[in-house]
């Protein structure tokens, strides 16, 4: 019941970055602007830009993976527990 109860909590914190991995893939200017705390950053701002998209899909994917897993554990933690 432990491990599900942990399984659960993060689930929750995965499907958060997902979440936040989506914002910065939709809005990689918005997502730069906040991480150079609106400054210019300091590779330029395209080059910013790309890395925001590039890191956001990369959340999105492998923190939908871990959704996909904890949704699978869920489950068997409570089957294993009986």
């Amino acid at each position: 019941m432990q491990a599900a109860i942990a399984h659960t909590i993060m689930l929750a914190s995965a499907a958060a970055f997902v979440r936040i991995g989506w914002l910065m893939a939709h809005n990689p200017e918005g997502a730069s602007c906040c991480f150079t705390l609106g400054s210019e950053p300091p590779l330029g701002k395209r080059y910013a830009i790309a890395w925001c998209k590039l890191v956001g899909w990369v959340f999105t994917l492998l923190f939908s993976c871990c959704v996909a897993l904890y949704l699978f554990l869920i489950p068997l933690d409570f089957l294993h527990s009986r």
